[in-house]
């Protein structure tokens, strides 16, 4: 697999039931001898790449077109703006509604719903990992923040009515081969408008079925493990 050669270590033949980002996965050294990683360690070290663990809670975001780009950078002719600028950082930052933090656990998946306002896609187009989770008061939200996020000031007061907002950091951010789109995930179950407003948790069969469809050409994505 070329995970294990990118690693130099041979990863198991069955992921374990998903608990924690530090929970210890045991590897197999190349002389034969075992040992541990954290998943969150495990993952870092093969970035991009994400441990599908059976169990591993999962959210569905929206994103408008406007940001998406210049946040997942998913498009293939893109325009370079200043907002570009999170693109540079290999850990970005996602701004939502206070309400919304709860779903956000560190270690879960983000799965991208770029909606279909100003021209959107209307489809899932990127996944990646929570690597931290917290809520900021609007005028504490600093100039760092910021560059992460592809936002400017004045873009917060449109993220609900409240001046508290949930700043999400994520890393490991993939962009799926073929974008998964509003009709599919309406087979799926979780396409409705009503669904697609504000951050969502997803299901393991949800999940299964984004990832087999965005990755067409893998017969599991990278690590995959949908038992």
């Amino acid at each position: 697999m070329k995970l294990q050669s990118a690693s130099e270590n041979g990863l198991p033949l069955s992921m374990p039931v998903f608990r924690d980002a530090d929970q210890y996965i045991e590897l197999t050294r190349p002389d034969g001898q075992r040992t541990q990683l954290t998943a969150s360690a495990l993952e870092t070290l093969l970035s991009p790449a994400l441990i599908c663990m059976p169990g591993r809670p999962s959210v569905l975001v929206p994103i408008q077109r406007d940001y998406a780009e210049h946040l997942l950078g998913h498009l293939e002719q893109m325009q370079l703006l200043p907002r570009a600028k999170a693109l540079l950082y290999q850990r970005r930052h996602y701004l939502s509604s206070p309400r919304t933090l709860k779903s956000f656990q560190r270690g879960s998946l983000m799965f991208f719903y770029e909606s279909m306002r100003h021209k959107g896609l209307k489809a899932v187009v990127a996944m990646a990992r929570v690597t931290n989770a917290y809520l900021s008061a609007q005028g504490l939200v600093d100039k760092g923040d910021l560059d992460r996020s592809a936002l400017e000031a004045n873009d917060l007061a449109a993220i609900g009515k409240s001046d508290i907002k949930t700043v999400v950091a994520f890393s490991n951010l993939q962009n799926l081969p073929k974008p998964v789109p509003l009709e599919s995930l309406k087979r799926f179950g979780c396409g409705e408008p009503t669904q697609l407003l504000a951050s969502r948790s997803l299901t393991s069969e949800q999940i299964a079925n984004i990832l087999l469809e965005g990755f067409p050409n893998e017969r599991r994505p990278q690590l995959l493990d949908l038992s």
